[in-house]
């Protein structure tokens, strides 16, 4: 018997929901872990009685059956090795797969929602499922097909906080197992200037020393990550990048060449409840490669 946790992705038959399964069948492969594919839709009121309620039910719980098992014959392809079970539900798809991400390794959503026998995957179901899952989190863009390697980094932000040292040692195990590069960034941001200080020009000694501080700060929060890391990971490459810029920009410019842009779940100052503010929007929405969110 396989006793790690299964690698658990949504799937509704979308375009989106397709490279959800293909990540999570090649991520099932690198962790040797099941793969459980699951399609849920909103509980359906039956307006009907009898047998003719009783006919609309089983059409609907065959036509759940069929995308599910079409989610799981092409994991099978794309992973014929691993071990591939399904799950439908009519609880809806946030509920389903918070429920199952308690027992399990990773959470995979694809990033477009398409309602389909009333299920969804993405929209508000990834922001609840991201922010309420019980395991780590991956959103995949639809058409990214990058994988992890030589020629595509794992990149990983960090804020100093012990839910980027969680994302550093993630991105660490993810770079390590795929031969690609990790590189380790942080932004700093320039203090505003306060109204009263500016108008009476005393301000600037105290500025350039915020500045000094925010800059030393994220310098600090790059190679506290790289250490730790490096105890695990000895030969593994690492870059470190450190600049001013917020962090969602940064990320986002970096998902462009990056296999996987990783995240913690909470942070602190401009990471802090990264999925609830500004960096989420702006990461979750615009990254063109996966995003793990770390737990």
């Amino acid at each position: 018997m396989n006793e790690r946790k299964p690698v658990v992705v949504g799937y509704d038959g979308s375009s989106g929901s397709k490279y959800a399964v293909d990540w999570s069948a090649r991520a099932a492969v690198r962790d040797r872990a099941p793969l459980v594919v699951v399609f849920a839709m909103e509980h359906v009121h039956l307006d009907s009685e009898g047998s003719a309620r009783d006919s609309r039910r089983q059409a609907l719980e065959r036509a759940a059956n069929d995308v599910v098992a079409e989610g799981a014959q092409r994991a099978r392809v794309i992973a014929p090795a691993v071990e591939v079970s399904t799950r439908t539900s009519q609880d809806g798809a946030a509920t389903a797969l918070q429920e199952l991400s308690a027992d399990a390794s990773l959470v995979v959503l694809g990033d477009r929602h398409r309602r389909r026998l009333h299920g969804e995957i993405l929209g508000s179901v990834a922001t609840a499922v991201a922010a309420h899952a019980h395991c780590t989190v991956v959103l995949v863009p639809d058409g990214s097909d990058v994988e992890a390697g030589p020629r595509h980094p794992v990149v990983v932000g960090v804020d100093g906080s012990d839910g980027s040292d969680l994302a550093a040692w993630w991105a660490a195990d993810l770079a390590a197992t795929t031969h690609a590069k990790l590189v380790i960034a942080s932004a700093w941001q320039t203090p505003p200037a306060d109204h009263w200080s500016r108008l009476y020009l005393v301000d600037d000694e105290w500025r350039h020393g915020e500045i000094d501080r925010a800059r030393h700060s994220a310098t600090w929060f790059v190679d506290h990550a790289r250490n730790l890391v490096r105890r695990d990971h000895p030969g593994l490459q690492i870059e470190g990048f450190v600049e001013e810029n917020r962090p969602g920009k940064m990320l986002t410019r970096f998902s462009g060449k990056a296999s996987v842009v990783v995240v913690g779940s909470r942070g602190g100052g401009d990471l802090t409840s990264l999925l609830l503010g500004s960096v989420s929007r702006s990461v979750m929405h615009r990254s063109r490669c996966p995003v793990a969110i770390v737990r």
